[in-house]
């Protein structure tokens, strides 16, 4: 009796030990993310990476908005063959816009450690830019 007791102990200690790993591994957490032809909008409550994806037109902008109740993200935009077009670290809240030098899909990659806010990103045809 005494041996099942310990070895139900050992069991329960691998247990809490394991939960406990994964829960500080940390999760990549999106609560919703809405992606459109014209725009895309991510919220997050535990963000490590998310990436999607819109397509431009020349001298189109994208409208960056970001906003972070917890911690700060990385943004990088990049075209279909992976040239980076604008890459910015620790944005807490910021709007800004990005010019498209050419047609093509358009990489947007958001990284944060665990934080939490939204971020939205809206497609400007080059004729409506103000």
């Amino acid at each position: 009796m005494h041996k099942l007791k310990s070895i139900a102990a050992i069991l329960l200690a691998v247990l809490i030990s394991t939960v406990t790993l994964c829960g500080c591994m940390g999760r990549n957490e999106v609560a919703s993310y809405y992606n459109k032809e014209e725009y895309l909008i991510i919220e997050f409550t535990r963000l490590k990476s998310y990436t999607n994806s819109l397509s431009m037109e020349k001298g189109d902008v994208i409208r960056c908005a970001i906003s972070c109740e917890k911690g700060t993200v990385s943004l990088t935009i990049e075209d279909e063959d992976g040239e980076v077009i604008f890459s910015e670290k620790k944005i807490s809240e910021d709007n800004f816009d990005v010019e498209i030098p050419s047609d093509g899909t358009y990489y947007i990659t958001v990284t944060g450690k665990s934080s939490k806010g939204n971020a939205a990103f809206e497609k400007i045809a080059a004729d409506e830019i103000d």
